[in-house]
């Protein structure tokens, strides 16, 4: 679950977005990235991090790893 419709409301409420990030504890690059469309860092390594992991399994023709990365 995401707060940052949540901050948006505030922010249209004339709220500061820095503060209502502050008390949510969210991040002010996620809150602005996911209003531009692009992705935040987190998403970014996740993305690069998924990647890898295909590759890898992939590569072993799916055997490395087989047992932690197979979906219960």
């Amino acid at each position: 679950m995401t707060v940052h419709p949540s901050i948006e409301a505030e922010k249209r409420d004339g709220h500061s977005v820095k503060r209502m990030c502050e008390l949510l504890k969210a991040s002010r690059t996620a809150f602005y990235a996911r209003r531009t469309g692009k992705p935040g860092p987190r998403a970014v390594r996740d993305a690069e991090l998924t990647r890898q992991i295909t590759d890898v399994r992939a590569t072993s023709r799916g055997t490395y790893g087989a047992h932690a990365s197979t979906p219960c």
